[in-house]
């Protein structure tokens, strides 16, 4: 059987600041010993999706569990995370606060802890991850790849990407961001931790964990799969490693959501190239007017081609921009088609 990073289910424990000690109703060595709490329909979600069609009650199997810890998109380009984000572990939450940015609530695994200038992404902790239930039952012979059969198939050497370790460097990036009680009201505000979760009960569950690491052969942090090495990632390097990788031309997570949005933000930076390329065009037609420069035949070339690049710049730009909108109108309008035709398959029905 494998062992939870704590020796407490700590939703179970009642407790009680005094004196900023923890008071259990009973000792933690009692609290150890008594039976695991099980893990109820309560804490799951109320349903999830199977290949975007059906919908089914959760539990707490492997299904279920690699669908929440889904981190596929960014092992996929573990290479490049270097250029996105350090390896150090999550800034606390007050920080974040301090830094202008809004906590902006994803069930996605891979877009926790991933932030822009002015918000930073969390997946809530669930209550099923607090209980030594789902550490004793999830194994790392689970791979977090469906195609692969074994650990040695599935990893580069190395590597780790299993259900127990994405679970493990889920739960140090939130002891990572939840260091001061300020972190755990910040928390709770954004409803990012169960609400009958107290900071005392938190605290015991930190303490556990630190404790479990000291005592481990490997600390813990070592145990985490691959993308928890890094800490924050930041969201406009993804969208530039997933746009140069040719990965997806919108990025990580898409700047837009309109074929109208993409074609306003573009023209925008057209208009200003546009007006720039208009001072240009001033200041060497002032140039030109002089005489040390206009008989000089370099700067003549220069002008040449900037009032070519004026002419033409803004064209073939608008043009691209109108093209690529053309082919992801295309490219998505035959996604949409394979899908129907997909859900069809799986419905066994048509419509129309």
């Amino acid at each position: 059987m494998q062992v939870a990073p704590f020796t407490s289910d700590v939703l179970s424990v009642n407790s009680s600041a005094q004196n900023g000690v923890v008071v259990d109703a009973q000792t933690s060595q009692d609290a150890a010993a008594q039976p695991a709490r099980e893990v109820d329909d309560l804490d799951l979600p109320a349903s999830y999706s199977i290949n975007k069609v059906h919908f089914v009650v959760p539990r707490l199997d492997s299904q279920f569990l690699a669908q929440e810890f889904n981190l596929d998109r960014l092992h996929c380009i573990m290479d490049w995370l270097w250029l996105c984000g350090q390896t150090d572990p999550p800034r606390p939450l007050n920080h974040q606060v301090q830094m202008d940015r809004r906590i902006v609530v994803t069930e996605r695994m891979d877009l926790h802890v991933v932030r822009s200038d002015d918000r930073i992404f969390l997946k809530p902790l669930p209550r099923w991850l607090l209980t030594r239930t789902f550490w004793e039952t999830c194994y790392d012979d689970e791979i977090m790849d469906e195609h692969k059969t074994s650990l040695a198939e599935a990893l580069p050497r190395g590597s780790l990407r299993t259900l127990r370790s994405t679970a493990l460097g889920f739960l140090l990036s939130y002891i990572a961001l939840i260091q001061h009680e300020s972190d755990f009201y910040i928390a709770k505000a954004a409803h990012v931790v169960p609400d009958e979760l107290t900071w005392q009960q938190w605290k015991l569950l930190v303490r556990q964990v630190i404790q479990s690491s000291d005592d481990a052969e490997a600390p813990l942090r070592a145990q985490v799969a691959d993308r928890f090495i890094y800490g924050e990632l930041r969201l406009e390097r993804l969208n530039i490693v997933y746009l140069v990788r040719g990965l997806s031309v919108k990025g990580y997570i898409p700047r837009w959501n309109s074929y109208g949005g993409f074609i306003r933000r573009n023209l925008d930076a057209i208009v200003a190239g546009t007006v720039y390329l208009a001072l240009v065009l001033g200041a060497m037609q002032v140039g030109l007017s002089t005489t040390e420069l206009g008989g000089n035949a370099a700067f003549q070339s220069v002008s040449y081609g900037t009032a070519v690049l004026a002419i033409l710049g803004p064209l073939v730009a608008v043009v691209l921009v109108l093209g690529l909108s053309a082919m992801d109108f295309v490219r998505n309008w035959a996604w949409n088609r394979d899908n129907e035709k997909r859900t069809q398959k799986v419905l066994g029905r048509r419509w129309r």
